[in-house]
Formats: structure tokens, C-alpha cells, sequence
């Protein structure tokens, strides 16, 4: 049951960041996504989530639980900026 409302959470919030692109496809022309990049952000998005969660419910230490919050985000936005940008290449 609780694996269940995590779930549904995770993919709301997916779902709630991943109107923001299209409201920016409405109001502008250089925000330009296609499916690929609604699917592959809503991926990373759900994946990340769900990442936060387990570790936010599974870990009791304040500095294990908010050093593995830390750098699952960084891993995230390192991603992120990579396949927007790619700043590795």
C-alpha cells in the first residue's frame, strides 16, 4: 500500500513539472520538445523521485539521508545539463 502512494506521488510530480514545458511551448518559440524529450525527462523526473523518497523513508541518519539526497539531485542536474547541453563532450 505504501509503495502504491509512493508511486502515484511520484508520478503527480512528474506529471505537475512536466506541464511546465508545455505551457512554455504555448508562450514561446524556443521552447521546442518533442516526445522523446517529454519521455526521457519524465523518466529522469520519476526516477529521481522515487530515489528521494526511498531514501528519505529508509535511511534514520540525518547526514546519510540528506548526503544521499544531495547527491542524487547532483547526479539528476548532471544529467540533465548533459543531455541539454552536453558539457562533457
Amino acid at each position: 500500500m505504501k509503495t502504491i502512494r509512493i508511486l502515484k506521488r511520484s508520478l503527480t510530480i512528474t506529471g505537475l513539472v512536466l506541464i511546465l514545458p508545455i505551457i512554455g511551448m504555448v508562450f514561446s518559440k524556443e521552447v521546442n520538445w518533442d516526445l522523446l524529450d517529454f519521455l526521457v525527462m519524465g523518466v529522469m523526473l520519476f526516477t529521481t523521485s522515487v530515489l528521494l523518497h526511498y531514501i528519505w523513508f529508509s535511511y534514520t541518519s540525518s547526514k546519510w539521508r540528506y548526503g544521499l539526497i544531495v547527491l542524487a539531485l547532483i547526479a539528476f542536474f548532471l544529467l540533465w545539463i548533459e543531455l541539454a547541453v552536453g558539457i562533457f563532450n
